[in-house]
């Protein structure tokens, strides 16, 4: 049995789903994410896709972890820094 049901897998579905296993207010057997596409986040994708849109609008602040600093993180980690700008805007 779900504790959590999240209609849309999309840019706020995924927070939530982020923001509930990070808090760890359920565990990921209990959450369930309804989207008709296959993989989440997969109309985002395909939409900065076709405007060829390389890196995100928001600063490296604003996005899915609850550490504000997470994504640089994440970043230096991985060998990228992919920022762009005085806002270190992530790339894609």
């Amino acid at each position: 049995m779900y504790e959590w049901i999240i209609i849309g897998g999309g840019v706020q579905g995924m927070t939530m789903a982020s923001f509930l296993l990070q808090s760890k207010k359920t565990e990921a057997e209990k959450l369930r994410v309804i989207d008709p596409h296959y993989k989440p986040l997969e109309n985002w994708r395909n939409c900065t896709e076709a405007i060829s849109m390389p890196f995100l609008r928001s600063p490296s602040v604003h996005h899915i972890e609850m550490n504000p600093f997470g994504l640089e993180r994440f970043s230096k980690q991985q060998g990228h820094h992919g920022f762009y700008g005085r806002f270190k805007r992530p790339s894609l």
